[in-house]
């Protein structure tokens, strides 16, 4: 919306990721505790969606009640230099999703325009791990890719990544 009052997560400016877009603002809306259309969510907001969403691809595969406990390999992404050009990456290790929001601090400027969503794409692949995130997508016999066709859909192995921190096609 060109609101401001009504202005809450990511926005999407044209068509696109509309998929991405749809997970990143459910989860700001849970921790917000579903508040009303024209609640405003803070910069602080966004990025503690946006960590939870790194911690869940950070800490899938650890033992249930040790995921806070352990420490876990985050890969943040950033431009270097334009959008659409080479991507710097920068890995940590983080202990919740407080730390990857500390870390997530400065580059929230790059995550809130033009070419955002690739990035926190890239870190959430590259944080669950390439070999893992294939070996997700194979357990339901899944191909890939994770975006599709000319539209850059997405797939169901990209949403349940950013929902569930695994690639996994079968949501039955």
């Amino acid at each position: 919306s060109a609101a401001p009052e009504s202005r809450c997560g990511l926005l999407q400016g044209k068509n696109g990721p509309c998929g991405v877009l749809a997970a990143v603002n459910a989860e700001l809306l849970a921790q917000k505790g579903c508040p009303p259309p024209s609640a405003a969510a803070t910069e602080a907001d966004l990025r503690a969606a946006l960590a939870a969403i790194l911690w869940r691809c950070a800490s899938a595969d650890a033992p249930a009640g040790a995921k806070e406990s352990v420490a876990q390999e985050v890969v943040l992404a950033r431009w270097e230099g334009a959008v659409g050009g080479p991507i710097v990456t920068e890995s940590f290790a983080a202990d919740g999703a407080a730390s990857v929001a500390a870390n997530l601090a400065p580059l929230m400027p790059a995550l809130r325009q033009k070419g955002g969503v690739v990035l926190l794409c890239y870190a959430c692949v590259l944080t669950r791990g390439v070999e893992a995130v294939r070996a997700d997508v194979a357990l339901d016999n899944g191909s890939g890719p994770l975006i599709a066709g000319p539209h850059a859909l997405c797939g169901t192995e990209l949403m349940t990544l950013l929902m569930a921190g695994r690639a996994r096609g079968n949501v039955g």
